[in-house]
């Protein structure tokens, strides 16, 4: 016998008012993505003259400007990843403009410095970048104004950064992970929240056991999950996982 199944629907209203689907035109993204891309292809031949890419170039004004500098203070003022950096590295010792040594004192850190070539190239680029900003054809107070606009918005826009976390906090966060997952099949156990109420007030965890698990620590909330990674914001932290690491 045939039965008829009926699915109910449900209809999921949205808090957020809907709003007019711009054209391309008023996209603020299309706006940026398109003047970096013309502002690239205008920058590109000049820099073709001093023999590097644009990203190489930048390199090389964060060493003109601050000095030798350690990879990971490069990688954070560039904001490039590692994997991206380290080869680009490679490719600009190749041409003899930079050096990369690790230091007698740390090993673990690797200085990158310019050599008497690249230091040279500094003063070819002076003159590059008038012959730039000639060719530009636009009044220096307004891309004046316009790079501190970009400035600010890189620095404005966007969730906030949480504060450092404690010392004893960072410590405590690996082996709630780590209590959370099987170690032979990489699932997590039962739980009874996935994102932990937080309380700043102090750096030890208190109140287990209640209906919302609440770990008290400053900034643990956001910066926990945002320096962990995509996957570990998934991760459930258990009460037995809290309180094995308590007693750890």
């Amino acid at each position: 016998m045939r039965r008829d199944v009926r699915r109910k629907t449900s209809t999921v209203r949205s808090p957020i008012a809907p709003v007019e689907m711009p054209g391309l035109g008023s996209h603020l993204c299309f706006a940026l993505y398109a003047a970096s891309n013309h502002m690239t292809r205008l920058f590109v031949p000049f820099l073709q003259k001093l023999g590097v890419t644009y990203p190489q170039y930048l390199v090389l004004v964060v060493l003109w400007e601050r000095g030798a500098q350690g990879v990971g203070d490069l990688a954070s003022l560039l904001r490039m990843d590692f994997g991206t950096l380290s080869p680009m590295l490679k490719r600009i010792e190749g041409k003899g403009l930079i050096t990369r040594q690790r230091q007698a004192t740390d090993e673990r850190r690797v200085l990158v410095d310019l050599t008497p070539k690249g230091l040279s190239l500094r003063k070819r680029t002076e003159q590059m970048l008038g012959e730039f900003y000639c060719f530009l054809n636009m009044p220096l107070d307004e891309l004046t104004d316009l790079k501190d606009r970009l400035h600010h918005f890189v620095k404005s826009a966007g969730p906030k950064e949480s504060p450092a976390l404690p010392r004893k906090t960072l410590k405590l966060v690996p082996e709630l992970v780590a209590s959370s997952i099987d170690a032979d099949s990489g699932e997590t156990g039962g739980h009874e929240s996935r994102v932990p109420e937080v309380i700043a007030n102090g750096d030890k965890p208190t109140g287990v056991g209640e209906p919302a698990l609440t770990v008290i620590a400053p900034a643990l909330g956001n910066a926990i999950f945002n320096a962990c990674g995509a996957r570990v914001r998934a991760l459930p932290i258990t009460e037995a996982a809290v309180k094995a690491a308590m007693k750890a």
